[in-house]
């Protein structure tokens, strides 16, 4: 400021500083994308994050939009094609930095090539004849839609084979399945010439047919055995009903091995009674009378009979295993071998293949015996015609149980009793009860010395099935009405035990065995409940339904203790009431103050050691 007189003065001034941000953030763009599709032709895309973010300002966002969205996914069942993610990156001063990536939806899955088990083409007169790649598929498949391509080889435009006088016989093949996003694989398989009609002038057909029969140990035919004649590439059949296979066209001159396989049903044909049946041969009672049977008991196919054979078939009767460890479910023997010691049948190895040497022409008894492992007495089903001979002595050994009505949360010992158990070697049968109305929660043995645990299955208990086998050497007896076992249930809800237990042949079939090998039938009756057990002690249960009150009215034959509990439909204990009555006419009242809110209950009333039920109803 300038003072006249000039004077020294001050000046002052004002200056406005302006600081601002015109770069946009840097950061490090993700990559592009290539992912795969799934089984169903779809994938499943996550965005990758940006990396290394650079700017000035700490209030930095990250905005993404692609053709599946905004954000960074999951993205799901996105089809195959090229899409595009562009990652928007911006601070506080309004400076915004971009980049895109590509994202490649790919299917780089092959095809699933399914060839035709060969075919056989006749020479035209012209003595050639063409067939095509696609002749050979055999409902091949894809993982994403569009037509497939057939070809003979990598080459899609090799669609069409032509063969003449020097293809005559068998030709390895290879089909090639393409698929619309140019996914590629092959399968083998073969195509026979022939030319039955002479038309190369040669000595006629090059090939033959082979066959035979498969029939188990008693004659009888076993049908769905898979046969596969193993040359440079497997031809298979399945014997029919009548246990026949065949192969119609097999090239002369070539070796061949015949091998019959199957492995379906192990259960079929094996019971507690070829238990029975093998444990008598280990221990000298009773030798099995075949080499096949001894094949049979051999389960775990270590060339001997042991307690382990035993063992795989008690825990494929209980249902514990649904197959054997080392073993199928048959085997087969040549049949026109002869064992050099029939009581020793694994002293050589007895072939189970039928090999075929500088085949020369038709053979139609190429054939087998075959031998249900497990299956020592010969029950076993071989085909859809024949069933098992099994003897039925026309008896019943009768399981009996105390019926009697059970209340939520209650637990309770069910006795199994026996009638009929006289020179019993064996029993097995499987227990169903209703496992919304029942929890085991416990198995006590009875009176039968050799019966544990171990004769209990609890594989499936969650599902209400409970299977036991059970044998011996020798033949046992017990007096009726003895118990042979007791299982301890909780009630899940009210229910009668005799309607929530059965016993049936739906898992393991219900039978026990004499020792001569005849079948008695096995049953669960229920007995009654007796006025002994569950006396008719209340005479009143009145008013009911109810509004205000209601009295329960009992008689004792004694002055005793009684405690009255009552239950809401779900099962839980709402009420209690105990007290010393005398003997004769007794009373017990509830109010509706007693009870939560309207609805129906359960009571239950206990007196020394004798119980009785009802129900009540309260309402509004």
């Amino acid at each position: 400021t300038y003072v006249p007189g000039g004077t020294t003065g001050m000046w002052q001034a004002q200056q406005i500083i302006m600081v601002t941000d015109n770069t946009a953030p840097t950061f490090t763009c993700p990559g592009n994308m290539v992912v795969p599709v799934d089984d169903n032709c779809k994938a499943t895309i996550t965005l990758p994050q940006v990396t290394n973010v650079q700017d000035c300002s700490q209030n930095v966002g990250v905005a993404v939009t692609s053709s599946f969205g905004s954000g960074y996914g999951p993205f799901t069942n996105v089809n195959p094609g090229s899409y595009t993610a562009t990652y928007s990156i911006f601070d506080g001063c309004g400076n915004t930095g971009n980049c895109s990536i590509t994202i490649l939806v790919k299917d780089d899955k092959a095809p699933t090539p399914y060839c035709k088990n060969g075919l056989i083409v006749e020479l035209m007169q012209t003595g050639m004849v063409t067939t095509w790649a696609s002749d050979f598929n055999d409902n091949s498949f894809d993982n994403c839609p569009g037509a497939l391509k057939f070809s003979f080889s990598s080459d899609i435009n090799n669609t069409g084979l032509t063969v003449d006088c020097d293809d005559i016989g068998q030709q390895t093949i290879e089909m090639w399945v393409t698929d619309a996003s140019g996914n590629q694989n092959f399968c083998n398989t073969f195509l026979i010439v022939q030319d039955n009609m002479n038309a190369c002038g040669g000595s006629g057909p090059l090939v033959a047919g082979v066959g035979g029969a498969i029939t188990n140990e008693g004659g009888q035919n076993v049908q769905n055995v898979q046969v596969n004649l193993n040359d440079p590439l497997s031809q298979s059949a399945m014997t029919d009903a009548s246990g026949n296979f065949g192969f119609s066209a097999v090239q002369l001159g070539g070796d061949y091995s015949v091998a019959p396989a199957k492995n379906t049903d192990v259960g079929n044909g094996v019971s507690t009674y070829d238990i029975v049946l093998i444990k008598k041969h280990i221990l000298g009672d009773v030798l099995l009378d075949s080499p096949y049977k001894i094949i049979a008991a051999d389960v775990n196919r270590s060339g001997s009979l042991t307690t382990y054979d035993l063992v795989e078939i008690r825990k494929l009767v209980l249902l514990i295993t649904d197959s054997f460890a080392n073993n199928e479910s048959w085997r087969f023997v040549d049949a026109g071998y002869v064992f050099p010691n029939p009581a020793n049948p694994f002293q050589e190895a007895f072939p189970e293949v039928y090999n075929i040497n500088d085949f020369s022409g038709n053979m139609d008894a190429v054939d087998f015996v075959a031998v249900k492992v497990g299956d020592v007495n010969g029950s076993a089903v071989p085909n859809d015609v024949d069933g098992p001979s099994e003897e039925r002595s026309g008896e019943t050994l009768e399981l009996q149980v105390q019926d009697a009505t059970l209340l939520p949360g209650e637990e309770h010992r069910i006795d199994f009793t026996v009638k009929n158990f006289r020179e019993i070697v064996g029993y097995q049968f499987s227990l169903r009860f209703d496992a919304q109305l029942l929890e085991l929660q416990d198995i006590e043995m009875g009176e039968l010395a050799t019966l544990s645990s171990s004769n209990f299955g609890l594989h499936l208990v969650d599902e209400g099935v409970l299977t036991t086998s059970w044998n011996d050497a020798v033949p046992n007896s017990l007096p009726d009405d003895a118990v042979l076992f007791s299982l301890i249930f909780r009630a899940k809800n009210e229910c009668d035990i005799s309607q929530a237990l059965r016993i049936g042949n739906d898992y393991t079939q219900a039978e026990a065995y004499f020792e001569n090998g005849e079948l008695l039938d096995l049953s669960l009756d229920f007995e009654a409940t007796s006025n002994a057990q569950h006396p008719a002690h209340i005479v009143t249960t009145s008013p009911n339904p109810f509004r205000e009150a209601t009295v329960i009215g009992f008689t004792l034959p004694e002055a005793q203790e009684a405690a009255l509990s009552v239950f809401d439909a779900a099962g839980r204990l709402v009420m209690v009431q105990k007290g010393s009555f005398a003997k004769g006419y007794n009373v017990l009242k509830i109010n509706r103050f007693d009870l939560p809110s309207a609805g129906n209950y359960l009571f239950r009333l206990q007196m020394a050691g004798e119980v009785a039920t009802g129900k009540l109803v309260l309402v509004q």
